[in-house]
C-alpha cells in the first residue's frame, strides 16, 4: 500500500494527463503524454498478461518458486538481461512514440515478475530499452504500468485480511497508517532520486548489485 501511495503521489499529474487523453479530453502538461492519446489503452493492454498469468501461477509463486535457488537464479539472469538491454537498446524513443507492440512487449516482460527475485521494475525497464525507449521513458512507463498491478495485489491482500483475520486489529491501526505514510514519503524520495539518476546514469550499478547478491 505504501508503494502504491508513493507511485500515485509522484506520478499523479502523469495519470491525470494519461486518463484525460485516453478519454479524448484536453490536457495540459508533459508534451510526450499529450502527443500519445493511446497511452492509457496501451497501459491497459500491457496489464492484462500479468493479471492472467498471476492468477494461473499464484500458488507456485507463493510456494515452490519461493526458495533461495530460484531467487538467486532469477537475480543473476535478470541482471544479465538488464546488462544486455543497456547495450542493445538505441534509446531513441520517448513516450510520445511508444506503440502497441512496445507496450505489449513490456507487459509480457512484467509477467516474469511473478517469479520471486525477478524485479518487476528491472525487467520492464529492460524490455523498454530493448524496444529502444530511452532510460527515463522506459522507467516512467514501468512505474505507470506498476500502478494497476500493485493496486490489484493490495486489494487482494486487504480482502484476504478482512475475510480471514477480520480486518486490521484496533490496536494496530495507528501503526498501519503511520507505516503507509512513512513508506509513501520515502518511496517518493527514492523514485525522484531514481528518475533523476537515469537522466545521466546507466543501470550498471543495479546489474552489479544483482549479480553479486545472486
Amino acid at each position: 500500500v505504501g508503494t502504491l501511495a508513493a507511485i500515485l503521489i509522484y506520478f499523479f499529474r502523469d495519470w491525470v494527463q494519461v486518463l484525460a487523453r485516453g478519454f479524448g479530453l484536453r490536457s495540459e502538461g508533459d508534451p510526450d503524454l499529450k502527443r500519445n492519446p493511446m497511452l492509457l489503452w496501451f497501459l491497459v493492454a500491457a496489464t492484462l498478461p500479468v493479471g492472467l498469468f498471476g492468477y494461473i501461477f499464484k500458488e507456485q509463486a507463493e510456494t515452490t518458486w519461493r526458495n533461495p535457488d530460484v531467487i538467486a537464479g532469477t537475480m543473476i539472469v535478470v541482471g544479465v538481461v538488464i546488462w544486455l538491454a543497456e547495450r542493445a537498446g538505441r534509446r531513441q524513443k520517448d513516450l510520445s512514440h511508444l506503440n502497441f507492440l512496445d507496450a505489449l512487449s513490456i507487459g509480457f516482460a512484467q509477467v516474469l515478475s511473478i517469479v520471486p527475485g525477478t524485479s518487476r521494475s528491472g525487467i520492464t525497464i529492460a524490455a523498454g530499452l530493448f524496444r529502444n525507449l530511452n532510460r527515463t521513458s522506459a522507467a516512467r512507463f514501468s512505474f505507470l504500468l506498476s500502478t494497476p498491478a500493485i493496486a490489484a495485489a493490495a486489494a487482494k491482500d486487504f480482502y484476504d485480511l478482512l475475510k480471514h483475520e477480520g480486518g486490521i486489529p484496533p490496536a494496530m491501526r495507528t501503526e498501519f497508517v503511520v507505516g503507509i505514510l512513512v513508506s509513501g514519503i520515502t518511496g517518493c524520495i527514492v523514485i525522484r532520486f531514481f528518475m533523476n539518476y537515469l537522466r545521466r546514469g546507466t543501470l550498471n550499478f543495479f546489474v552489479a548489485y544483482r549479480l553479486i547478491f545472486g
